[in-house]
């Protein structure tokens, strides 16, 4: 198993976490003899490789609920081209690195609410406004390492960004379809930069994007069940919203 002392969510969420992902290789009997160690965080959130039912059953009796199926995801560039099909609307998409007004602009639309469909903004423990931080955090953290924002532009019009790992529409053009162009977009960039592979990371909760990624060319190498559990104490981070 690997134990990730999630240090950055105190800054995010305020409370002390755990992250721990478990293997084929892990016993249920290890598991248990360790518990009170893995279980010694504010906020839990526990990554089961499929096929581990007993792992499953056995947190489950414990307070862990489901919360997503977290997918690792590659693109393998080195004979990547771009279908037929999407090559007309792509080709009126592109993509320039932010200066700082357009960085501003990026997080205040994270701010607004874009991300809607990861584990933390529908978790009731949590309010809405700290899982946008959240973001503009790990935006902020991915910057200061040197990782250079790009919004993406159609008809040269911004209507979204990517940068590293995340990606985003801006809320003016919610449920346009501009998804598609964003990732496309992303791997444009990531081609061009002559790099072999595209890797993302992507939840069972956002179907959409899946299925755009997966028209892309993008193909699952692993996936890992997500479970969470709050201690009492870090009821204090957040509400009990109404899910």
């Amino acid at each position: 198993m690997k134990i990730v002392d999630a240090v950055w969510e105190q800054r995010n969420l305020g409370v002390t976490c755990y992250e721990i992902t478990f293997d084929t290789r892990d016993s249920l009997d290890d598991i248990k003899a360790r518990w009170d160690e893995l279980t010694d965080r504010q906020y839990l959130v526990f990554k089961v490789p499929p096929k581990r039912a007993e792992i499953v059953a056995f947190i489950q009796s414990r307070g862990f609920r489901f919360i997503e199926v977290s997918m690792n995801m590659y693109c393998d560039l080195r004979d990547w081209t771009l279908k037929d099909e999407f090559k007309p609307i792509c080709e009126q998409c592109t993509y320039a690195p932010m200066n700082d007004d357009d960085i501003q602009t990026m997080f205040t639309e994270i701010k607004r609410g874009i991300f809607k469909t990861d584990r933390v903004y529908l978790d009731p423990y949590f309010t809405h406004e700290q899982a946008a931080q959240r973001y503009v955090n790990w935006t902020q953290d991915m910057i200061r390492r040197g990782v250079i924002p790009h919004k993406v532009m159609y008809q040269g019009e911004t209507v979204g960004f990517f940068c590293g790992d995340l990606s985003g529409v801006y809320s003016s053009f919610e449920n346009s379809g501009f998804g598609f162009l964003i990732q496309c977009a992303g791997i444009k960039k990531a081609s061009d930069d002559g790099k072999k592979f595209s890797t993302a990371k992507y939840s069972s909760n956002n179907p959409s994007v899946l299925n755009v990624i997966i028209a892309l060319g993008y193909r699952i190498k692993t996936m890992e069940y997500v479970f969470i559990r709050h201690n009492d104490s870090s009821r204090k981070a957040g509400v009990d919203r109404e899910v």
